[in-house]
């Protein structure tokens, strides 16, 4: 199974991309600094052990997940990006959220 987001107006560098059952966050190059320096911190793991943040691991042979996601998208890949395999949740969704569209 294969799922993508090839891009969104609020975060166009980033996706959220499902690979052979497993859950990827494909980061641009900032996003990629960002999420190591947050992975490195003290607080990334008191936010985890409190449930406030969903555990992620960077994977740093992934260029078949790249290759993947490169294919779905239709987009080329940024020099920079990273792939980050993250713990799936359920999506908790209520009806006054939903647009009237």
């Amino acid at each position: 199974m294969t799922t993508t987001a090839t891009a969104s107006f609020r975060d166009p560098e980033n996706a959220a991309f499902a690979y052979e059952g497993t859950w990827y966050r494909i980061a641009g190059p900032s996003s990629t600094e960002a999420l190591r320096e947050l992975r490195s911190s003290s607080l990334y793991e008191a936010l985890v052990a409190a449930g406030s943040l969903v555990e992620f691991n960077e994977q740093p042979d992934a260029t078949h997940v790249l290759d993947a996601f490169a294919r779905t998208a239709g987009r080329p890949i940024q020099p920079g990006t990273s792939v980050f395999a993250v713990e799936p949740i359920e999506v908790i969704s209520y009806p006054w959220e939903w647009p009237n569209s």
